[in-house]
């Protein structure tokens, strides 16, 4: 009883935080925005003082005219469209540390940005396309729409706002990237490869249940694990908060993945032996439909954990969803808040069975975008292999 009072409590405060904070808070962080279509524009600002204070001077309208959404406003546009199914626009604006810079933030002796923690390992490296060479200052987030037809209107915002930023700003279009979300034939919001995805985030408001249904994993935490207290406050002395956003363009081959499935697939149920999960299911952790494998019989996607698998006989150690969260109690790792989407799959391809000859070899994969109060040692111990397991994630380490 007393874990339930606990978790009621820190709802409540999450709540709180949200009433007080929410207006200056960028949505899409503590809820996901809940398009279908997304558009990211990269900017590199004019390097002259009266594009910067133009510069400037339009982002603060933005804001002061709700234009980028902030999370209290989207809770508002998530009302309007249930109750008369009128759609928003989404969007949001980034600032990179060089942006930072561009806008007078400080460094500190040791060339740091005072009070931030930017991660050097996440600047342009020699594996990045040649777009991502170049400096990147902002990152406009434009989403909309619930139907296929509704793409159209969300190019006509980028358009909008693209004219704007080169015309009146003088800002310089970096790269841009199109996705959104897939789905297969349940409904069920899919990666690349064609398994369920998104099923294991941190949750700051009940949605149905106060967390009572949890019985092995709860997923609720307070908002300190996406928001961090900034250094400036408001005109009116208000604390301010924001969040640390990574972006990684993962590329997948998701062919010779498929392909690679049904050959040890065949393989491994040759002479008559039956194999009861696909291969694809012991990288990743899950099965197509999301269940882990290391879940109870009856359990939800998300309720689990490796107690009763502790030698990997369910869920191997190398899996991905084990490697990116093991699920210890003692030692939890930092969570993250992810809301990337996939790119450059045909829109339908699983959810009408398609095959691997249908789908994409190359400009393919996860968009992978995540808000976080503190990234850098997720990476380091549970992507790059440093941790007991030994050994790289299998989808995104290295």
């Amino acid at each position: 009883m007393a874990d339930y009072l606990a978790l009621d409590k820190m709802l409540e405060q999450n709540r709180q935080w949200l009433e007080n904070h929410g207006n200056t808070f960028p949505g899409n962080i503590l809820k996901p925005h809940g398009r279908t279509h997304t558009c990211l524009l990269f900017w590199k600002f004019a390097a002259d003082e009266p594009s910067k204070r133009a510069t400037r001077e339009y982002l603060a309208s933005l804001v002061r005219t709700n234009n980028l959404t902030s999370a209290l406003q989207q809770n508002k546009d998530a009302s309007a469209f249930k109750s008369s199914g009128r759609e928003a626009l989404f969007a949001g604006f980034y600032l990179s540390e060089s942006g930072l810079l561009y806008f007078g933030w400080q460094e500190d002796e040791a060339g740091n940005l005072q009070g931030l923690n930017f991660l050097p390992d996440f600047l342009p490296s020699q594996h990045a396309e040649p777009a991502y060479q170049n400096q990147v200052d902002g990152l406009l987030c434009l989403a909309f729409g619930r139907q296929p037809a509704d793409r159209t209107e969300l190019e006509r915002h980028v358009r909008m706002y693209s004219k704007k930023f080169r015309k009146e700003l003088g800002a310089t279009l970096v790269a841009v990237e199109w996705g959104g979300v897939l789905r297969n034939k349940k409904g069920q919001s899919v990666e690349a490869f064609g398994y369920a995805d998104g099923l294991s985030q941190p949750l700051f408001f009940p949605s149905g249940n106060n967390g009572s249904t949890y019985q092995h994993w709860n997923p609720f935490s307070p908002t300190s694990v996406a928001a961090v207290e900034e250094i400036s406050k408001t005109p009116v002395g208000e604390n301010t908060f924001g969040s640390y956003l990574a972006f990684l363009k993962l590329e997948q081959n998701v062919k010779a993945f498929k392909e690679l499935e049904e050959e040890i697939q065949a393989r491994l149920t040759q002479d008559g032996n039956v194999l009861k999960a696909l291969p694809g299911e012991f990288a990743i952790g899950r099965d197509l439909k999301g269940k882990a494998l290391a879940a109870k019989n009856g359990a939800s996607s998300n309720d689990f954990n490796y107690d009763n698998d502790p030698v990997g006989m369910k869920c191997p150690f190398h899996a991905h969803i084990r490697k990116m969260n093991p699920r210890k109690a003692a030692s939890p790792v930092p969570l993250i808040v992810r809301r990337g989407f996939p790119y450059g799959i045909q829109p339908g391809i699983y959810e009408n069975n398609g095959s691997a000859e249908k789908l994409p070899e190359s400009g393919a994969g996860l968009l992978f975008l995540s808000f976080q109060s503190n990234f850098e040692s997720v990476v380091r111990l549970w992507q790059n292999g440093q941790d007991e397991t030994g050994g790289a994630d299998p989808l995104v380490g290295g």
